[in-house]
């Protein structure tokens, strides 16, 4: 949508549609950052961007779109934690059963 506004920005020349895109971008934006914890930042955002102009609506628009590639990169990012720690679990149990297996100095 954000290329679409730059390429033809008479699409949103419409009083009502920029209202309402704002709005959205806004509210999207809003809930967001409240699921990654930055309630605070996200009023400091608000009042910054309060008037609904295009300048506005795409800036709101693009932390929008950066918001949810850095939500999709926190999560691939666990998502590789996770499956580190369950692959040295699993190199751990492998090396505790080889050190069971073998011989101590004693029973030698």
């Amino acid at each position: 949508m954000i290329e679409q506004i730059r390429e033809n920005q008479k699409s949103l020349r419409n009083a009502n549609k920029m209202q309402e895109v704002y709005k959205k971008s806004l509210d999207t934006l809003q809930e967001l950052m409240s699921v990654m914890n930055q309630t605070i930042l996200y009023q400091m955002i608000a009042r910054k961007y309060i008037d609904p102009n295009l300048d506005n609506t795409v800036k709101l628009l693009v932390r929008c779109k950066q918001l949810l590639m850095s939500r999709a990169l926190a999560y691939q990012t666990i998502k590789g934690i996770v499956k580190f720690e369950e692959t040295t679990a699993k190199i751990r149990a492998f090396i505790d059963i080889f050190l069971d297996s073998t011989p101590s100095e004693s029973q030698l």
